[in-house]
């Protein structure tokens, strides 16, 4: 996975969530965010867990 695609998806959900200004826009920004963040926390815990480990 590149490093990168976490935050592109959390910055295109945002755009996506202001741009539309309607209910759902919102909410498909929001669920983009939060799939990015979670996206982002999981590859950062890999990263860390591969340094603790030596590799």
């Amino acid at each position: 996975m590149k490093t990168g695609f976490p935050a592109l998806v959390a910055l295109g959900g945002g755009s996506v969530g202001l741009s539309t200004a309607t209910a759902a826009g919102l909410t498909l920004g929001l669920v983009l965010t939060a799939a990015g963040t979670a996206l982002a926390v999981a590859t950062v815990s890999r990263s860390l867990i591969r340094y603790a480990d030596g590799g």
